[in-house]
């Protein structure tokens, strides 16, 4: 079979994703499945977005009416913030090796893959945070040095705001760049790894000749899968954004119809908790599995697409897809009578 292009892959991963979520629709296994992968998205690219306080610090460290002692109180915050950002890090890249064996063998269970991907997770983890953390350099020195520049008072104040704004715009663009790229190796690479447990270098290595036998697949590959995650989470916000506003109305007719009766205050305020309750506990249910279902598709497409450009992936994904039913021949429904005995 040779291998599908980047918008044929399209369709047989939509397939994908309805067998793993729905094939049966059960609420708390589809709820898990699409939870596991909103939070192992979230692994998918480090960047050390406390070390933005930095510039915060050196900025307000020559300051007179800044207290010594509040600046070093920020220096620990953001020590313990980054180390609780690094762990969080850790344990949503781990479960990237679960969500995989949940869409390519459709897995019921993330113990018994975080179990065994425990050495690959870590070595997997490890890659990205020595990665995340040499591309965000770059942005990260910019800014630090552009505010000591500025809390200098070198330069004057529409120079000042005008370099900012320029520095914020080069930090976004660079933070955007990086992330696609290194979501683009994480889709590459990370197969390799979990089937294989090659090492990193090595996987990069195939990742590399995969994209130089077909650059311009890879290229489309990676524009369509963030069109069609942007796409995805903008419908799932809309839909979210319906659900909330039906779930208020219930909450509106009932503090007009108790203001009119004229309730006890008690009451009131016992059925609008209620309410309240009710609407917070079913947007923490909807959210993670209207995102978890557009990242779970993006998973299939990952696997369609890559394939039969890696043999031990094709084969473990067809050992997983049942069979497509055979209609029946034309002409031939409902089946022809058998001929009558005779004698």
């Amino acid at each position: 079979m040779l291998p599908l292009s980047a918008t044929q892959a399209i369709s047989p991963a939509f397939a994908r994703a309805r067998l793993v979520l729905i094939a049966p629709f059960l609420w708390g296994r589809t709820w898990k499945i699409a939870a596991t992968g909103y939070v192992a998205a979230m692994g998918s690219v480090f960047f050390p977005f406390p070390l933005l306080i930095v510039p915060i610090l050196l900025a307000f460290r020559g300051v007179p009416k800044v207290r010594p002692l509040w600046i070093d109180l920020g220096w620990a915050g953001t020590v313990v913030l980054m180390a609780l950002f690094v762990w969080a890090f850790l344990l949503c890249s781990h479960l990237q090796f679960p969500m995989f064996a949940m869409v390519l063998d459709r897995e019921q269970f993330v113990r018994p893959e975080w179990e065994h991907s425990r050495k690959r997770a870590w070595r997997w983890a490890r890659w990205k945070l020595t990665a995340g953390l040499l591309m965000s350099l770059v942005p990260c020195a910019g800014v630090a040095w552009f505010v000591l520049i500025v809390s200098s008072g070198k330069h004057s104040r529409p120079h000042s705001a005008m370099g900012f704004f320029f520095a914020m715009v080069l930090g976004y663009l660079l933070f955007a760049l990086s992330f696609m790229l290194m979501a683009l190796v994480n889709d590459l690479v990370l197969p390799a790894v979990a089937l294989e447990d090659l090492p990193i270098r090595l996987a990069l290595r195939c990742a590399w000749d995969l994209a130089c036998r077909d650059p311009g697949q890879v290229a489309l590959y990676a524009v369509l899968r963030i069109a069609l995650g942007f796409v995805g989470q903008i419908m799932v916000s809309v839909a979210l954004q319906v659900a909330m506003y039906a779930l208020m109305l219930p909450i509106g007719f009932l503090s007009m119809f108790a203001g009119m009766a004229h309730l006890p205050t008690v009451l009131m305020g016992t059925l609008f908790g209620l309410f309240a309750l009710l609407a917070f506990a079913s947007y923490v249910y909807a959210l993670p599995l209207g995102m978890g279902s557009v990242l779970v598709f993006l998973e299939a497409y990952r696997l369609y697409f890559l394939a039969e450009r890696y043999p031990l992936l094709a084969e473990r994904l067809g050992r997983s897809t049942p069979p497509a039913p055979v209609p029946p021949p034309i002409g031939m429904w409902p089946a022809p009578l058998p001929p009558p005995e005779i004698g």
